[in-house]
């Protein structure tokens, strides 16, 4: 997950977005936007939503810093931090449906 996200970041906020700035100044933004929400159809409508918000602010970012080191770091953080919360809901509902059953018993 680490290398697929550096690479991610790297081809958009490194490699797209800097790439075109020199011609569309700070424009390139909304542009790199667009292909990286398309790239999220098909995951969750939340999901989908989130990587507007996320491109926009990624890419300013990116601009701001001039690295999309940056941006490589807080979209790792975020992706984790949404596998560990994942791996808890699955823990707590498998716990909690043990736990029905268990009462339903008596």
């Amino acid at each position: 997950m680490l290398l697929y996200i550096f690479l991610w970041e790297f081809f958009w906020r490194g490699f797209f977005l800097f790439g075109i700035e020199k011609k569309f100044g700070v424009y390139a933004i909304f542009i790199q936007m667009l292909p990286f929400v398309f790239l999220h159809f098909g995951k969750p409508f939340g999901e989908t939503i989130a990587s507007i918000f996320g491109a926009l602010i990624l890419g300013m970012l990116a601009l701001k810093t001039r690295s999309f080191i940056y941006g490589f770091i807080l979209h790792f953080l975020m992706m984790f931090m949404l596998d560990v919360f994942s791996v808890i809901k699955f823990y707590l509902s498998q716990f909690n449906r043990m736990a029905g059953s268990f009462l339903n018993i008596f």
